[in-house]
């Protein structure tokens, strides 16, 4: 054989031995094929159990319009039958309404309402009952007006505690007119209605539940029963109920609000504007198919080992010939400026290798002598920049940093080479910055602004932090970037408090007050405890101003505002709205009469004269006074307000000097 037909036979081999162990991969192929079928199989199994499913939802849907038609049914019969008795005299109609002994087993309570809402009769008797209005009941005022039966909507029972429901029938008298409502309560978790659908199950581990529609859904019944009467789970939290709110019908797979994914099924109940909802857990529905996914997993993997095995022995006794080409790389990275091109002995891949190889390191030593002239360019370009920049490894050391540290601390950089943070920043320093490094490390960009004592100066900085990720993807150390903009905060803070305080007498102005007062309004749920607001002003103001000048004016404002922040506590807010019209928010009092005794406290503080020089100046003031308490959470700042400034108008009418409170029931 000729040299050529060696070679040749040399690289045949290899490529067909590469072939053959690619070939053992065909065994994922058919773990795949298998997988593709179990697919197809579990979308059958999922169409034959939402079928099953959606007839489940629909049975029960109708046994609960049966359970209200039949209570229906028999309350109107027996608002039919009490009708005549209860037109000739209120006595005869309850005790014909004791008489229906099966209405008592359909409804807890029944009670005989007059036309306007009066308990005229109920079975069986509470206390206080007879007291009760329920003309403004919303299912009363449905039931007049529509003239025929009604279901309220479901509510918890403020003597039991129970979650009910009210059905009601209109009683006629002889000339059609409504002379009475007959209502019947039901217990929603009884067993003979719904308490049996809470806890029946759907398979083995799913539920049933109830809720109403609308934008706002509650619970009607649901198997754990602290949630029935609560709100529902927004389309948000649980797009599949968002589905069956717009009208949906059916059965879905999807993920609830807890994250749990199912079969979930829908039926709108014909009797009321609820939904009937069903909840299978995928983790049921299609166990035979996980089970199938799991062996096939399994059966995959074993395959996998073997092919990977085989593999790896083909592909090594193939590749045995680069070992030696492995040997003399390794040589020539360790002494790369001493070591010799390798010599080319080969007409296939591996001698093609070799003759690449020798071109790379000619390519590596071209590189690392450009690396060298750009590391000296970039030097010289950090160097130059009015900012810190250096690099941090994972020890927080650092390894690099331009000249500018070397002006913040003082620190040659020969010094700062290797040195710890700690070191540098100082104990207090680092240890605010310790959590940003570490979350740096974990990966995570940032960016800080703070404080930085540097060289015995204190400066205000950003500090930006960018992870350095090396070959294997792990974070190796991270950059830091430090900017000065300690004047820039300054100048910040400047317009800030500009935008927000009144620039003469320095307290806040009207839009950061009513943003106070906005915030303030929505506490008050939460604290439970009221707060005041006080609109007032300075007496006969214009009169200053005309007879002193705007510069006695401006100075009364300033010694008019220093009092009124004495006559308060820190935590409350004053404002000035303009000219001479001054505000003051009183959070948290312990009660309402708190307010009273800081208003007579900022009279009795103004009817001392105010002194300027020579100038000697009597200025009373006159104080409008507005509290709220828990319940007033939905009131808008502007009506606040508004209540604050007809109280001053009623201390100007009782002649100024005073202050007047505007209590709102």
């Amino acid at each position: 054989m000729t040299l050529y037909a060696k070679l040749l036979r040399n690289a045949l081999s290899l490529k067909a031995r590469l072939a053959v162990g690619v070939a053992l991969l065909f065994g994922a192929m058919v773990i795949a094929l298998t997988a593709f079928q179990i697919y197809q199989t579990r979308a059958s199994m999922a169409r034959v159990l939402s079928a099953q499913q959606t007839s489940l939802v629909t049975r029960t849907a109708d046994e609960i319009d049966g359970k209200f038609r039949d209570r229906r049914a028999a309350l109107t019969e027996s608002a039919d039958g009490i009708a005549a008795y209860l037109e000739r005299n209120v006595r005869l109609g309850a005790m014909q309404l004791r008489e229906q002994r099966a209405l008592h087993t359909m409804f807890d309570s029944i009670l005989i309402l007059s036309a306007t809402g009066e308990v005229l009769a109920a079975q069986p008797e509470r206390p206080g009952l007879r007291q009760v209005n329920f003309m403004q009941r919303a299912y009363f005022q449905e039931t007049v007006r529509r003239r025929r039966p009604v279901i309220s909507q479901p509510y918890r029972s403020a003597a039991s505690g129970r979650p009910l429901v009210v059905m009601t029938a209109p009683v006629y008298d002889s000339n059609g007119s409504i002379i009475a409502v007959l209502a019947g309560t039901i217990s929603l978790l009884d067993d003979s209605f719904l308490g049996d659908i809470g806890a029946a199950p759907v398979g083995q581990s799913g539920y049933f539940y109830v809720v109403t529609r609308g934008d706002q859904p509650i619970l009607v019944s649901h198997p754990d029963r602290r949630r029935v009467l609560g709100p529902a789970a927004p389309a948000s939290k649980n797009p599949v109920a968002g589905m069956a709110q717009a009208g949906f019908e059916g059965t879905i797979e999807g993920v609830n609000s807890t994250g749990h994914r199912g079969l979930m099924s829908y039926k709108r109940l014909k009797e009321t504007d609820w939904i009937l909802c069903a909840v299978l857990p995928v983790e049921e529905a299609f166990a035979p198919v996980a089970q199938a996914q799991r062996n096939t997993a399994l059966a995959g993997g074993l395959v996998s080992v073997a092919v990977a095995f085989a593999v790896w022995f083909m592909v090594r006794r193939a590749l045995r010939p680069l070992d030696a080409l492995g040997r003399n790389v390794r040589e020539r990275m360790q002494n790369p400026r001493g070591a010799t091109a390798l010599p080319v002995l080969r007409d296939d891949e591996i001698g093609g290798l070799t003759a690449e190889f020798n071109r790379l390191m000619v390519l590596h030593e071209h590189s690392e002598q450009a690396l060298t002239a750009h590391q000296e360019r970039l030097v010289t370009i950090t160097d130059n920049l009015p900012v810190l920049i250096g690099y941090v490894d994972r020890e927080l050391r650092y390894r690099f940093n331009n000249k500018m540290y070397e002006e913040w601390f003082g620190l040659a950089r020969d010094q700062l080479e290797g040195a710890h943070l700690r070191d540098v920043l100082g104990e207090a320093d680092f240890a605010r910055s310790e959590p940003t490094l570490r979350s740096v490390l974990d990966g995570y960009p940032a960016q800080v602004e703070r404080d930085l004592v540097a060289g015995g100066r204190r400066r205000y900085v950003q500090c930006t932090y960018l992870p350095h990720y090396g070959a294997d993807g792990a974070v190796t150390g991270f950059y830091v970037l430090v900017h000065d903009i300690t004047q820039q905060k300054a100048a910040e803070e400047r317009l800030a408090h500009m935008a927000d305080h009144d620039p003469l007498t320095g307290l806040v102005n009207r839009g950061a007050f009513n943003r106070r007062l906005g915030e303030a309004i929505r506490r008050l749920n939460r604290s439970r405890r009221p707060c005041a607001l006080m609109y007032l002003d300075v007496d006969h103001f214009k009169s200053v101003n005309d007879g002193y000048g705007h510069g006695i004016g401006d100075r009364l404002l300033k010694e008019f505002s220093a009092r009124l922040a004495a006559c308060v506590r820190q935590t409350d807010v004053v404002g000035r709205l303009g000219g001479d019209e001054f505000v003051i928010l009183l959070e948290d009092l312990a009660e309402a009469a708190d307010a009273y005794l800081v208003g007579q406290k900022i009279v009795d503080a103004m009817r001392a004269a105010f002194v300027f020089g020579d100038v000697r100046v009597s200025a009373t003031t006159s104080i409008g006074i507005t509290v709220a308490g828990a319940g007033d959470e939905a009131l808008a700042p502007a009506e606040l307000l508004q209540r604050a400034d007809r109280a001053l108008y009623d201390a100007k009418a009782a002649g100024r000097n005073t202050f007047k409170v505007l209590t709102v029931l």
